[in-house]
């Protein structure tokens, strides 16, 4: 099965057995920079074969007690599944799978370009990411619950699940090399200036990770950390703060709908933005219009 989510990549997952089917609300996210998926799946003992993607696989176990599974390339390896376990698949690896007992997993799908910039930033040779069953990482247990809640949203913010699959390929890279944290690029004040300008001109739109680190001159894995250092929160909060600083002086004017308001600003729908308005405000947009609060 082939998934071509953008325009610069195809996801090519090979043959999609019938036991295997999407979890649930949950559908296939993708972009050019990774594909995530969350799927249920039957017992398969009968096993299961793959002449080899055309990326690198990381699937992330959400069951609190998974299936037996076991994952035969040049070696094989074999466990008992359980939430936050790990089982990696480099790009044209064959593999065969075979695994007893149902259970859900996250799949994060990465292109092997991306994962040789990931790589360099780490300092890391990208052929440390080899097959196996490495155990349980926690922080990309958490990042990988957060991405699968994300995913079952009704209005699921797709830069922020792109933030969140980078945030956990570079927990991979780091857990590869050994390090807590990697090189940090810096942003100059005039790279700043132009994310931050591009942001506000494009408010209404949907940002992209690759945009803005296209814009700032950097890869997409240096980007999101370089953001975070220079603004205090990562790209996708900084984009959501200033749609809602943006929605609170024109809701003070009075000359728009809310619905107008919503649509220009880049939310799906009326209910969508209430919702992000009264999380971020503690007041729905009508409180905020009617002077619940001036600040």
């Amino acid at each position: 099965m082939k998934f071509n989510p953008g325009k610069g990549f195809q996801f090519d997952i090979g043959p999609l057995p019938d036991f295997v089917v999407p979890h649930g609300r949950t559908q296939v996210l993708g972009t050019d920079n990774f594909m995530v998926g969350r799927w249920r799946m039957g017992s398969n003992p009968e096993g299961h074969s793959n002449p080899g993607l055309n990326h690198h696989l990381i699937a992330v176990c959400l069951a609190e007690r998974g299936a037996v599974f076991e994952l035969e390339t040049d070696r094989r390896y074999i466990g008992q599944m359980r939430f936050g376990d790990l089982s990696l698949l480099p790009a044209q690896v064959p593999s065969r799978n075979r695994w007893t007992g149902p259970s859900n997993t996250l799949s994060l799908h990465l292109p092997v370009s991306l994962w040789e910039e990931i790589a360099d930033r780490h300092g890391l040779r990208p052929e440390l990411l080899r097959p196996g069953m490495p155990g349980t990482d926690a922080a990309i247990s958490r990042i990988s619950l957060m991405l699968a809640e994300e995913l079952e949203r009704p209005f699921r913010n797709v830069m922020f699940c792109e933030s969140l699959a980078l945030a956990a390929f570079a927990k991979l890279a780091e857990r590869l090399a050994g390090q807590g944290t990697g090189r940090r690029e810096v942003l100059a004040d005039w790279r700043l200036r132009r994310v931050a300008d591009y942001i506000e001109e494009n408010l209404g739109a949907a940002l992209s990770i690759a945009e803005m680190a296209a814009l700032a001159g950097l890869s997409r894995s240096h980007f999101s950390q370089a953001f975070r250092d220079a603004f205090g929160m990562a790209p996708h909060q900084f984009v959501m703060v200033r749609r809602i600083e943006h929605a609170k002086r024109r809701l003070r004017m009075d000359r728009e709908s809310v619905t107008e308001i919503a649509g220009s600003l880049g939310f799906a729908s009326h209910a969508h933005f209430s919702g992000v308005f009264r999380r971020m405000t503690g007041f729905s947009p009508g409180e905020w219009r009617r002077g619940a609060e001036r600040p």
